[in-house]
């Protein structure tokens, strides 16, 4: 299969690394049982079934294979913990190495990676007390920030210059309308523009209007179904 040859090329070329449970998990790990062994595979082959068919059926399946699962393992543990429970009750003295050696099994089970930040002055922040206070440095400084970016206008551009309109240009954009298209809201087609543009009465007409239209904000907004010039 596809994905198996890409799992294969993956460990050919980066090796390969088991850890945690999928070494066979933890021999002191009491609770995984022969019983919780068996619900977790059939979970497993529930799920692939369920990727594999799509049905509602397998579906339902998984879900109840998951919910068993939940239950066997959640037995499993209480039962140690009883157990565990029971040995100290009998003999304090004798489980002491016991209870210790659980101690400290758990508290590695929960150490967790340490995660650090760099403070405003670019330092290294290990301790929790400080990234606490560093996050806390960096969102009021998001939400409440004290320099408020001015916003500039834009300068106003010479409008004799940049938007005069010649002759020229009118005739030019007039003879680049494409034909066949339906008339605007003025009810003139560019054909009759192309065809009669050339002649100076016609193309004076046009450029004064175009003038109209872009000096008049009430204009652009009847030419809004119009043809664009």
């Amino acid at each position: 299969m596809f994905s198996s040859s890409i799992v294969d090329a993956a460990i050919w070329s980066c090796g390969r690394k088991v850890s945690g449970a999928g070494r066979g998990g933890n021999p002191r790990t009491q609770w995984w049982t022969l019983e919780v062994r068996n619900a977790v595979k059939l979970k497993k082959e529930s799920y692939r079934a369920w990727l594999a068919r799509g049905t509602p059926e397998a579906a339902e399946a998984y879900w109840q294979a998951k919910r068993t699962t939940a239950v066997v393992v959640s037995e499993a543990k209480t039962s140690v913990w009883e157990e565990f429970s029971e040995a100290m009750e009998k003999d304090y003295q004798m489980a002491l190495g016991k209870f210790w050696q659980t101690v400290q099994r758990l508290r590695r089970g929960k150490q967790l990676s340490a995660n650090t930040v760099y403070g405003g002055g670019g330092e290294l922040l290990v301790s929790t007390g400080d990234i606490v206070r560093r996050w806390k440095e960096y969102f009021e400084d998001l939400l409440n920030p004290t320099d408020t970016p001015s916003v500039e206008e834009p300068e106003a551009e010479d409008s004799e210059v940049d938007s005069f309109i010649t002759q020229a240009e009118v005739t030019e954009v007039v003879q680049q309308l494409l034909g066949g298209k339906a008339p605007g809201v003025d009810k003139i087609r560019p054909e009759y523009l192309k065809s009669g543009c050339c002649g100076a009465v016609l193309a004076d007409m046009t450029l004064q209007h175009s003038v109209g239209v872009r000096d008049s904000a009430s204009g652009l907004g009847d030419w809004g179904g119009g043809p664009s010039f």
